[in-house]
């Protein structure tokens, strides 16, 4: 373990190093700006990534800055943090083969922010009849959603030792009565919310699992309109 602390140790004062030179000595105005970091923050956990990104986004303007990584979470959470809908700071893609008879082909694509990026998926098999993943992806859209909010605002929801234990349902009662500030009025409209309710009933709970259900065409339509109306209430 000494030997992985040390390994970290470096990385990180190699890494404070080289941002601290390019401040320090910037190319000449007009010089071909193109800063690459291909998976340098690796050995740091989430909580500490982000910060540094954010140093890196607000003070290396001229750059043209390429963040490159195998880490998916990682990926999720850049196209979560940075990607706009107008997409004029920050674009995401992804690399990744797809197999064709005997052949691997490249693919090349380009990624919206996550809750875009699932909304968008759960629209396609939607529309290709594939009604079970069409509501995982509104699920992770709805889930998404919610935490975005939650981090936006401090919304205060129930403490959990391991976060992974913290259910979406409860996270949806505190966003459901969170209010606007100064206000009694909630951000979530009783419409959307009821819609909502009705959603994680008949769609966003059950076809998320395993267990077999009956999958009905309008009931997916009306949980993805449902998630695509609490989205537009709580941006």
């Amino acid at each position: 373990m000494e030997l992985v602390y040390s390994l970290l140790l470096l990385h990180l004062i190699f890494l404070r190093k080289a941002i601290a030179a390019l401040k320090l000595k910037p190319l000449p105005a007009g010089d071909l700006a193109i800063l690459v970091l291909d998976d340098v923050l690796i050995g740091l956990d989430m909580a500490n990534r982000l910060p540094i990104i954010d140093i890196i986004d607000n003070h290396f303007t001229h750059y043209q800055i390429f963040l490159m990584t195998y880490d998916r979470e990682w990926f999720e959470i850049l196209c979560e943090h940075f990607v706009e809908s107008d997409k004029t700071n920050w674009k995401a893609f992804e690399f990744y083969c797809a197999d064709d008879a005997e052949l691997e082909l490249p693919i090349f694509a380009e990624r919206s922010k996550g809750r875009d990026e699932y909304i968008k998926r759960a629209e396609k098999y939607y529309q290709e009849n594939d009604f079970k993943a069409a509501a995982v992806y509104t699920r992770s859209a709805y889930e998404a959603i919610l935490k975005f909010f939650c981090n936006k605002y401090s919304v205060p929801i129930p403490y959990r030792d391991k976060p992974k234990n913290l259910k979406a349902d409860e996270i949806w009662t505190e966003v459901k009565k969170f209010q606007r500030k100064g206000t009694t009025v909630a951000y979530v409209t009783p419409k959307t919310a009821s819609a909502i309710d009705k959603a994680i009933r008949t769609v966003l709970n059950p076809l998320s699992h395993s267990r077999a259900v009956s999958t009905y065409r309008r009931e997916v339509q009306y949980a993805i309109v449902a998630v695509k109306l609490l989205y537009s209430e709580l941006k």
